[in-house]
């Protein structure tokens, strides 16, 4: 069970720092418009890449983040940086003795399938779960 919620955590590492490239080296749009704009709770987000088929769009990037969408994918981010330090914490209290056999990363953190979507959860004191997901 360690090994899976590991490689889900090296999976959760990876699309985050995918995000992050696309927001650091997009082109943003922010505060364009005209006269008869009212909506100004969008940005416009452009993340060009190279590929085997040329340069492309990504499908995958929001287009239109919101000040919302920003904050969620924050919050996610926190919760996965906590649940890489609590897993190796228990990884090195354990190689150093500081932990029994029985104890495990898994223990703590988690990654379970609710409703079709990831959800990361994490404890400390292995009663008080947090958790986060993300598209």
């Amino acid at each position: 069970e360690d090994n899976e919620v590991l490689a889900g955590l090296a999976n959760e590492v990876r699309t985050l720092t995918n995000l992050r490239n696309d927001w650091a080296h997009g082109t943003w749009f922010v505060g364009y418009g005209n006269e008869e704009t009212t909506d100004w709770s969008k940005a416009g987000l452009m993340r060009f890449k190279n590929s085997a088929k040329g340069v492309g769009r990504s499908t995958k990037l929001e287009s239109e983040p919101t000040a919302e969408y920003i904050d969620r994918a924050a919050t996610h981010a926190s919760l996965v940086a906590d649940a890489v330090n609590t897993f190796g914490l228990i990884v090195t209290m354990r190689r150093l003795g500081s932990l029994g056999e029985n104890t495990h990363p898994s223990d703590r953190v988690r990654i379970v399938k609710e409703g079709g979507r990831r959800h990361i959860k994490v404890t400390q004191d292995g009663s008080n779960w947090r958790s986060s997901e993300w598209t």
